[in-house]
């Protein structure tokens, strides 16, 4: 999508696919031409926020991860310091006797 010289004049062609194909569209150069981009140009900026939203949410997804690791991991020394073993690395279970 952009803006293209032919001669003396300014085009608006807008690109895009049709069963994998490239196709180039021209929407001319007055009035219509300048609101078509300026729709293209509001598209492209949603979706870039969109993606600035996507990576947020992956880099909070991935600390909630971490969180969840480190209270494993706590959970574990707790219940190893209480005389619990995991059994069959599925349940706990309280270790009697001697080990």
């Amino acid at each position: 999508m952009g803006w293209e010289q032919r001669g003396s004049h300014w085009y608006y062609i807008r690109r895009y696919r049709v069963n994998g194909r490239k196709v180039r569209r021209s929407c001319g150069r007055g009035l219509a031409a300048i609101q078509v981009a300026a729709i293209d140009a509001e598209r492209r900026a949603r979706k870039e926020q969109d993606r600035a939203f996507r990576r947020e949410l992956e880099a909070l997804d991935n600390d909630v991860l971490t969180f969840i690791k480190l209270v494993d991991r706590l959970l574990q020394a707790h219940f190893l310091l209480a005389g619990y073993h995991q059994h069959h690395r599925s349940e706990w279970r309280k270790r009697y006797g001697p080990v």
